[in-house]
């Protein structure tokens, strides 16, 4: 879920250690210092002062298990956002009645499901294929894992790019570039990123990442599957928030 449990310093002793119960509460802290690290559930900031976890498009509550403001996509304005539920876009919209809990946190299955920023997730699809693989329904079984990994209800799947079956470096340099305008055009200023990429779509967007935080500063959580270069990603976490590999 990556949640920080056990906290080293420079001499790999542990500092502190973190328990929570399901949703994102602290059930036990330990530490053996007067500096702790906020970033507890999920990897988030705990806002010591509130108690409430800062996810990027908004706050979250783990004693009373919601958010403090609905979901930004259960309102309709057309100005700020570009995907709405009554549209019946991300996880059926409307359609699906688990959407209509607009407070609700990870369909109230925080076992199974995370939350990576509020709001929603980017996905890139591989070679030779389109943005349809990542529909509801459609693609394969670990396609369909990820979706829920990341709370489906939130994927931005309109991201369509072109290479031919060598992989040529300058179909994937072109791709990057569109992603980088892509999601700069379609997010709300202030949230976080998440892009996922399968096969070369995952190299597409570590690409994307490192343009947009030339561009904005901004780190970007990246997951990737299947995907066959980079596999030293290490060197990227200047960039990247926030690596898996699957």
């Amino acid at each position: 879920m990556g949640s920080s449990s056990y906290i080293t310093n420079l001499d790999a002793q542990i500092v502190q250690h973190v328990e929570y119960v399901p949703f994102g509460e602290v059930f036990i802290e330990e530490r053996n210092q007067s500096r702790n690290t906020p970033y507890l559930f999920n990897g988030k900031e705990l806002v010591e002062e509130t108690g409430l976890y800062y996810y990027g498009a908004r706050y979250y509550n783990p004693r009373e298990s919601v958010w403090l403001s609905t979901d930004p996509l259960s309102g309709y304005n057309p100005i700020m956002e570009t995907e709405h539920y009554i549209d019946g876009q991300h996880n059926r919209g409307v359609f699906n009645s688990k959407n209509h809990n607009t407070y609700g946190y990870c369909y109230q299955n925080p076992v199974v499901l995370i939350d990576t920023n509020g709001k929603q997730t980017y996905f890139i699809h591989g070679t030779i294929s389109d943005s349809s693989r990542w529909t509801e329904g459609e693609g394969p079984r670990t396609v369909r894992a990820i979706m829920r990994l990341t709370n489906s209800k939130y994927y931005n799947t309109g991201f369509n790019w072109f290479s031919p079956l060598l992989n040529y470096q300058n179909y994937k340099l072109q791709a990057a570039i569109s992603l980088k305008d892509y999601v700069l055009k379609h997010r709300v200023e202030g949230q976080e990123i998440t892009l996922v990429g399968h096969s070369h779509g995952g190299n597409v967007a570590i690409q994307a990442s490192k343009m947009i935080f030339e561009a904005k500063g901004e780190k970007v959580n990246l997951i990737t599957i299947a995907t066959p270069a980079y596999n030293k990603l290490s060197k990227w976490s200047k960039i990247l928030n926030i690596i898996k590999i699957i």
